[in-house]
């Protein structure tokens, strides 16, 4: 009975057999290991004789008084555990912690002792030295579960005092981590530790510790693996601090919780704006460490779940036409526009779209539905008649001249601003010597725009080499009709480089600087007139970059033009001249020009090097 654990039965026997042969130390130690056994009181040894077996029945049945008579006499380490217990029963629990210490005293420190010395604190309102004992018991045996059992009860109990009674969160997480190592299913502990981390957390993040607060939410995911809301507060910080790649770690596992909760949430459209902001997120990290497929999946992950976010379609638009797919870009742009049928953003982005995959028309019709809420937009009025330049182009080589007429015609009957066709069309009617048709086109754009300067320079433009008396007299009248602004000026300027008529550019030049006012504009007109000689007539780029210097020589890209002008005029030496020049002035003047001095040290390598250089790009 004994070997199978058979306690009670193994105690029978053996007292039967002490009863026939009392004499019999054997039989006494099997008496006694049994009786011990079953009341885990450390063991008895055979010497302390048949009172502690006694007493120790007797306080089985619950006979303390009795079993206090019968080891009164006694001073051992057993007799003291006895007798603790049995002041424990009575309840006279000062003495019986004194019973227990003594006991310990002579060496008696197992678990059984510091229980019961634990249970006398816990009685007399000794929380705390009720906590140690148990500690100390539960280190010798850590399985026990009645010492467990007692701790957990006493953790619960002290951490609701730390909260209620003396308001000090910080003093009950400890205890309820203890509570959790114990017994990690406690879901009462689990639950306090987690609210206690986030208030930490809120308060760290109020503060500014962001990396103390980041410290307390990874706990809670430690506790909480699914914890959506620590998840999403540790996806953001980390998006504060700059690390996309950990970040998008945190908002792979929020989103993937949040779309098993968006099946059954009662507010889904609550949970798809939250997943769509983390999409977002997520496609933002993405495209910062430049993974723009996976940005691209994200954002289409986002799209489904917000069919009506505007920007959303627009965004997604913009970042497949910046990866070439231009077909899937235009589908985006589409939806966009669903949303808001007019936006010109939208509209401008699709048409360029458009433009990439050759269909110009369908641009057009982009462009122009622009123009329809913005008349006087000239940089869409520009891209709208590039378009039909581009679709005439193919008429034009497949020998249909009299297509690319009609075409261009039909252009300009959608947009009678289109002053650029307009032109084009004087210009084939006077090659033509059909004059009668050109002044008929130039009569009408006249009544429709006369006060319109663009209109004036683009007919000036198109009859430079044809009629040049009538070519001088309209760009005359598109100064007089704007008398202030120098772009003016500026564009016929650059329409005589463009026809490669150089007589008159300085005249022009000269009075778009008289209209500009601010340096940086006139910094603007030298560079832009520059940018168109540098190919064609480097040496009068030559001449205007060296003019630009002088003037403003703070002014790096002035030395750039410069050094660019020379090496076009094969005066390799002397552009490295003036960009050395340019290097020492700008390190000594104030302002940020660091990236003008790296590209002018670039260009004096190359051209060291005769490596030759890129195409100027202003």
């Amino acid at each position: 009975y004994h070997k199978i654990n058979k306690l009670d039965k193994a105690v029978v026997w053996y007292r039967r057999a002490v009863g026939l042969h009392p004499e019999n130390e054997r039989f006494k130690r099997h008496l006694t290991a049994a009786v011990a056994q079953m009341g885990d009181i450390g063991g008895l040894g055979d010497n302390e004789g048949w009172d502690l077996i006694s007493a120790f029945q007797l306080l089985r049945g619950g006979r303390a008084e009795e079993a206090l008579k019968v080891i009164s006499e006694i001073e051992s380490s057993h007799a003291f555990y006895l007798k603790g217990m049995a002041l424990l029963m009575l309840q006279r629990y000062n003495e019986a912690k004194k019973m227990l210490r003594k006991a310990m005293g002579m060496g008696l420190e197992d678990q059984g002792v510091l229980y019961h010395l634990g249970v006398a604190h816990a009685a007399t309102g000794k929380l705390f030295s009720a906590v140690t004992a148990w500690e100390r018991a539960l280190k010798l045996d850590p399985e026990t579960p009645i010492i467990k059992n007692a701790l957990m009860k006493i953790y619960h109990q002290l951490a609701d005092q730390y909260v209620i009674e003396k308001d000090a969160l910080e003093k009950a997480v400890p205890i309820w981590r203890k509570l959790l190592r114990l017994n990690p299913k406690d879901e009462v502990a689990r639950n306090n530790l987690v609210r206690a981390y986030f208030l930490e957390a809120n308060e760290f993040a109020r503060e500014g510790e962001l990396n103390k607060a980041i410290n307390r939410w990874k706990r809670i995911v430690e506790l909480m693996p699914d914890n959506a809301d620590a998840l999403h507060n540790l996806a953001l910080a980390h998006d504060k601090l700059g690390d996309p790649i950990t970040a998008n770690d945190y908002w792979e596992k929020v989103i993937k919780i949040w779309k098993k909760r968006e099946r059954s949430a009662e507010d889904r459209q609550l949970m798809r704006e939250r997943l769509r902001t983390a999409y977002e997120h997520l496609a933002d990290n993405y495209m910062r460490v430049g993974f723009t497929g996976n940005a691209i999946r994200a954002l289409k992950s986002a799209a489904a779940t917000a069919s009506d976010d505007f920007d959303l379609f627009f965004s997604l638009g913009n970042l497949l036409m910046n990866e070439g797919r231009m077909g899937e870009a235009i589908s985006e742009f589409q939806k966009a526009l669903r949303i808001k049928p007019d936006d010109p953003e939208v509209l401008f982005r699709m048409g360029e779209a458009y433009e990439e995959l050759r269909q110009y028309m369908k641009a057009a019709r982009c462009y122009e539905k622009i123009l329809e809420r913005e008349p006087d937009n000239r940089d869409i009025i520009y891209q709208y008649c590039a378009c039909y330049a581009y679709e005439s182009e193919k008429s034009y080589y497949t020998f249909s001249p009299g297509k690319m007429l009609r075409l261009i015609r039909e252009g300009l009957k959608r947009v009678p601003q289109a002053h650029m066709l307009r032109a084009f069309l004087v210009r084939v009617y006077l090659s033509e010597d059909d004059r009668g048709k050109a002044q008929e086109l130039i009569d009408e754009g006249t009544s429709l725009f006369p006060e319109d300067p663009d209109l004036y320079i683009e007919l000036a433009f198109s009859m430079m080499d044809l009629n040049p008396e009538d070519a001088e007299r309209y760009s005359k009248k598109a100064l007089e009709l704007d008398r202030e602004s120098f772009e003016i000026p500026l564009d016929i300027a650059v329409k005589h480089v463009k026809m490669g008529v150089y007589d008159e550019v300085d005249g022009y030049l000269r009075e778009a600087l008289n209209r500009a006012e601010e340096d940086d504009d006139k910094t603007f007109i030298f560079t832009t007139l520059i940018s168109e000689l540098m190919d064609e007539e480097p040496k009068l780029a030559r001449k205007y970059s060296a003019e630009l210097v002088r003037l403003f020589p703070d002014f790096g890209p002035g030395y750039l033009l410069m050094g660019f002008a020379c090496y076009f005029c094969d005066k390799e030496k002397e552009a490295v001249k003036w960009l050395n020049r340019g290097i020492k002035r700008l390190r000594k003047s104030k302002g940020e020009h660091e990236e003008i001095i790296r590209l002018m040290e670039t260009m004096k390598m190359m051209i060291r090097l005769n490596i030759g250089l890129p195409d100027l790009r202003i």
